[in-house]
């Protein structure tokens, strides 16, 4: 598929899903993880070309914050173990 560039759209990433969602363009670029692709039902396309950059989060947090809340790095390094 070629796209023109009349045919793109720039618009405020957060108005992207309804406007996939209400037809009003046809695909757009989001973040996966945002929770209204499964509540839309969003369908993900692979980037199989690797043209988009990996987006790996990862926690920042300055010093005195973690030497005041002891098990913070823990928590934030595994956010998915269960709480203890």
């Amino acid at each position: 598929m070629q796209l023109d560039r009349p045919q793109i759209r720039q618009m405020d990433p957060g108005l992207v899903y309804n406007a996939v969602r209400d037809g009003l363009v046809d695909a757009g670029l989001v973040y996966t993880t945002d929770g209204r692709v499964k509540g839309f039902d969003l369908k993900v396309l692979e980037d199989d070309k690797g043209f988009f950059p990996s987006y790996a989060v990862t926690p920042v947090v300055r010093k005195e914050v973690l030497e005041a809340n002891p098990g913070l790095d823990d928590a934030l390094n595994h956010p998915f173990w269960p709480a203890q």
